[in-house]
């Protein structure tokens, strides 16, 4: 089963929002989620990966795919496969 994850997250590396699935699948509560940068919750083997996939954004490309691993709060690692998409509103 495949749960669509939503949130969105700011250029200081904070989510700002989250949806009720990304809260469920990671057990975190939302205040949990937006009380840090979301790169804490992020397998230090994968930093990298988001990092570049991060800059790709900022720099102006409309979307990156990649794959990481988030901390969950009981202390497993689940994967995610990310489309992140730059924000189109001005």
């Amino acid at each position: 089963m495949s749960l669509d994850l939503l949130c969105i997250a700011d250029e200081q590396g904070y989510f700002r929002r989250v949806n009720p699935a990304f809260m469920q699948l990671l057990g975190w509560t939302e205040k949990e989620l937006l009380s840090q940068p979301f790169f804490n919750l992020i397998h230090p083997e994968d930093l990298d990966v988001t990092i570049e996939a991060v800059d790709q954004i900022n720099s102006g490309e409309r979307a990156s795919l990649f794959k990481n691993r988030y901390l969950c709060k009981n202390g497993s690692w689940r994967w995610l496969e990310w489309k992140l998409c730059h924000n189109l509103m001005v």
